[in-house]
């Protein structure tokens, strides 16, 4: 399940900036999202460690349910599935992170047996047979894109970023 989160920026202002240049707007603008997206990734990961016991990746931080495809190569830690991409659309970019667990401990989730009569699974060394559980909501992505993109944080990262260009381009 995606989530899509619109911002508006103001594109006057970039153009204003690079008027007089051969500079791309459009891969200005890309590079400027991307700069806040990786503040929102560090920020995602360092909530993440703080929720969630990152040395515990068994049961419910791989790509892959079972745990003993946690040494074939598709099965990757939720911190290390993180990335930001240009989409499809001009001008936008994405964060993403295909780790299958990630959706259910950002949102939470109820699951139940399908196959078998109850969920077996080890607490504590003891383990556990019940017919449904509850995964709490513990939000890790959504604070952290608020931090940055519902603040002046982006505002000022994206500018730091169109100055670097315009340097680059001044000083050639």
């Amino acid at each position: 399940m995606a989530n899509f989160i619109d911002f508006n920026i103001d594109i006057d202002s970039i153009e204003k900036a690079l008027e007089n240049t051969t500079l791309k707007m459009d891969s200005i603008i890309i590079k400027m999202q991307k700069s806040v997206n990786k503040e929102v990734i560090k920020s995602a990961k360092k909530r993440f460690r703080s929720l969630f016991d990152t040395k515990n990746h068994n049961y419910y931080t791989l790509t892959n349910a079972n745990a003993e495809n946690a040494s074939k190569k598709n099965a990757k830690p939720i911190l290390n599935n993180f990335k930001t991409t240009k989409a499809k659309e001009k001008r936008s970019t994405w964060i993403l992170n295909n780790s299958y667990y990630a959706g259910f401990l950002e949102k939470g989730a109820h699951i139940e047996a399908k196959k078998a009569k109850y969920l077996v699974f080890k607490i504590n060394g003891e383990w556990k047979r019940v017919k449904s559980s509850t995964i709490p909501s513990r939000p890790f992505i959504a604070p952290a894109v608020a931090e940055w993109w519902e603040s002046s944080k982006s505002v000022e990262k994206q500018e730091a970023v169109l100055q670097k260009e315009l340097e680059k381009f001044w000083n050639k």
